[in-house]
Parts: C-alpha cells; sequence; structure tokens
C-alpha cells in the first residue's frame, strides 16, 4: 500500500486554490494534480506492509491526541527544485508553520518506529499544484488570495497510482483536540 500522512483543506481553500492553479494553466506542464488531491503532505511513505495498518494507526492516533488545533494560511507561488529549473509547481503554506512542523516531527519517529522508511531531506510544508513540465518557462510572480484555515485533524490516505493520475483514498482520520 502506498500511503502518506496530509492536511485536507476545506472547501472554500480548496477552491481558492483551484481557481488560482486555472489560472496558471499556461504555464507548460505535463500533469495538474486534480481539485480532489489537493492537500498538505507531512510523510509519504511508499509501500507500506499491509499487515503494519493497524499499528501504524494507532501510533498516529496517539501522536495526535491532545495536540491542538492550529492555522495555516495560503502562501506563495514556487517551485522544486528551484524557480529557474521548476519540475513541481506548489503553493507554499503560512501561518502557524512551527506547530506544522512540530506535529510532522511528532508523528516521525512513530511512522519509523513501524520500520517505514521516510524522505531525510528538510520538511518544506506545500500544496502541489502541477508536475513535469514540457520544457523551460519563467516561474510567475503571483500568490494567491491568503486565505486562512483552521487544522484539527491528520488523515492517512492511500495513494493508488493510474493512469491518468493518483487516486487518493482516506483511510484514517485523527483528531488534534
Amino acid at each position: 500500500m502506498r500511503l502518506f500522512t496530509a492536511i485536507t483543506l476545506p472547501p472554500d481553500v480548496r477552491d481558492e486554490v483551484v481557481r488560482f492553479q486555472e489560472a496558471l494553466h499556461e504555464l507548460p506542464f505535463r500533469r495538474w494534480q486534480s481539485a480532489e488531491t489537493l492537500h498538505v503532505t507531512l510523510h509519504f511513505m511508499a509501500e507500506v506492509d499491509p499487515d503494519k495498518l493497524t499499528s501504524l494507526e494507532e501510533r498516529l492516533r496517539e501522536g495526535c491526541r491532545d495536540f491542538g488545533a492550529f492555522r495555516l494560511q495560503l502562501d506563495r507561488l514556487g517551485a522544486f527544485p528551484n524557480a529557474k529549473r521548476p519540475q513541481t509547481l506548489w503553493i507554499g503554506v503560512a501561518g502557524e508553520r512551527d506547530r506544522l512542523a512540530a506535529l510532522e516531527a511528532n508523528l516521525r519517529p512513530r511512522v519509523i518506529a513501524e520500520g517505514i522508511p521516510l524522505e531525510l531531506r528538510r520538511y518544506s510544508p506545500h500544496i502541489t499544484l502541477a508536475r513535469y513540465p514540457q520544457g523551460p518557462f519563467a516561474l510567475p510572480d503571483r500568490a494567491p488570495a491568503p486565505l486562512d484555515w483552521e487544522v484539527s485533524e491528520l488523515v492517512l490516505f492511500q495513494s493508488t497510482l493510474r493512469p491518468q493520475g493518483a487516486v487518493h483514498t482516506p483511510l484514517s482520520r485523527f483528531p488534534l483536540t
């Protein structure tokens, strides 16, 4: 099972991200994220043995218990690996990023304790908009409306790869309050 943990977007924030994304469709990306797949990833776990699912869910539940809600806000447009060689287009998040980073750091050892390897690079929260450009282009200096939202739960998703793009199925929800 391909799994990841994420923060979902409420409808008004998701609608703003979609509106902003549509305004960027002149950029030469091959794959644009659908509205249903927009989120802020905390941990991408790649392939996980289904036998570990129950134990992983319990560790995540315990790590989220009493963590407390916090607020995030849509921020600037950016790209990975950088603006000069964009391969992935994203919207950053602002607001209580320190709380988001603390949640990611709190859950990381719990995931690793299940024998699930995680990426070693520094956590960089974002909402992926598009991937795989078809040629060079200049990253526009634009930003979405700075909508904010309360983060009150973490979601464990299964990602199923399909030719038309990944399908994300929520498996479990973990309240932060």
